[in-house]
């Protein structure tokens, strides 16, 4: 099994905090962590804010440089999408840079692994949001994904696009819904 967290990143502040969720959460061996980072951000900050692990892979060589559609959260998809286009294989989880890996991720991802789509439960600032049987109301933070499954589809670059990226890839591809804890939303934020 390849797995790979993607991380759009113009908070490198938060790379430290996140890398330390992510090592407690108990990754497998071959993961790769693959930071998208907002040039204009990281030339000024990359020694001030670099990340190492030997538990896995951390990849920062790639860079995007400019900001597309609305703000961040465009230029956070267009990274997205910079990933869906040089990536083919393994599993892929979007984890934005103003979030945690939750302790019992690859917990639910294991529970969830039997089909190419897994949407997981997510702890939020007020509580638990069930995954349920409909994707209209699922955060990217809870997508899990086998990335050939995704074909050619690719975020819109607009405020939306992670809501309508879902709801066309589980519209075509069969997903398991994990009920739990295997999330957060916004963590960093709380």
């Amino acid at each position: 099994m390849t797995f790979s967290i993607v991380t759009a990143c113009s908070r490198p502040e938060n790379l430290h905090a996140i890398m330390k969720s992510i090592l407690e959460a108990k990754p497998p061996n071959d993961l790769l962590w693959v930071r998208y980072h907002d040039l204009s951000v990281f030339i000024e900050q990359r020694h001030k804010f670099f990340t190492y692990s030997d538990k896995f892979t951390c990849l920062d060589s790639v860079y995007f440089s400019g900001r597309v559609g609305e703000g961040a959260k465009g230029w956070g998809h267009a990274a997205r999408n910079r990933w869906l286009e040089t990536n083919t294989l393994g599993w892929t989880y979007f984890l934005d840079d103003d979030n945690l890996m939750h302790p019992n991720f690859f917990e639910g991802f294991e529970m969830g692994s039997s089909k190419n789509v897994i949407i997981l439960g997510q702890e939020t600032a007020q509580g638990l949001r069930e995954p349920g049987r409909s994707v209209c109301n699922v955060d990217l933070g809870q997508l899990v994904f086998r990335r050939e499954c995704v074909g050619d589809l690719r975020f819109n670059l607009h405020y939306e696009a992670d809501g309508e990226f879902i709801e066309r890839l589980t519209s075509v591809v069969p997903c398991n819904f994990v009920s739990g804890k295997f999330t957060y939303y916004n963590r960093l934020r709380w």
